[in-house]
């Protein structure tokens, strides 16, 4: 059965996935001198920016939804569901920006470091705060990421 938790978990590896996409694409743009692979990279940030939006907003019910039914672990899980929200924050904002970026630099006219520059930059900076976030979203439901995780002796080899 689907809620807007399971949602959640989904969608947001949609940006964690197309941002870095979008990098690439912008890289192989500047380096072929090409715009129309530039422009599928603005509309690759765009697709990132939409579900970006879409995880944000669902966040706060997977939230909700995980401490209703983890209420014995509240105290391990409370930080890391603050930290992972917070994040979420920056990853939100910095996919905004370089959809923003984005359509600035479809407006502009030639592809000079003024339009590539700031789109590699951006993605760059914005695909490392979304690798931080999604490890910080995959602490709260996976306890084996989490620092001083110790494997339980029947599982050593």
């Amino acid at each position: 059965m689907w809620n807007l938790a399971h949602l959640h978990i989904a969608i947001n590896h949609v940006p964690v996935i197309l941002v870095p996409a979008a990098l690439v694409i912008f890289a192989v743009a500047a380096w072929r001198r090409s715009l129309p692979v530039l422009r599928t990279g603005i509309v690759v940030a765009w697709v990132a920016a939409l579900f970006a939006v879409a995880s944000y907003f669902t966040g706060d019910s997977a939230a909700d939804l995980v401490m209703a039914a983890e209420k014995a672990q509240e105290k391990t899980l409370d930080p890391l569901v603050e930290e992972h929200e917070d994040s979420a924050m920056w990853a939100l904002g910095s996919s905004l920006l370089l959809a923003a970026a984005g359509a600035w630099g479809w407006r502009r006219k030639g592809l000079g470091k003024e339009v590539t520059a700031p789109l590699l930059v951006l993605s760059a900076l914005s695909t490392a705060i979304l690798a931080r976030t999604a490890e910080l979203g995959g602490e709260i439901r996976h306890p084996e990421t989490r620092p001083g995780f110790v494997i339980p002796h029947e599982h050593e080899k």
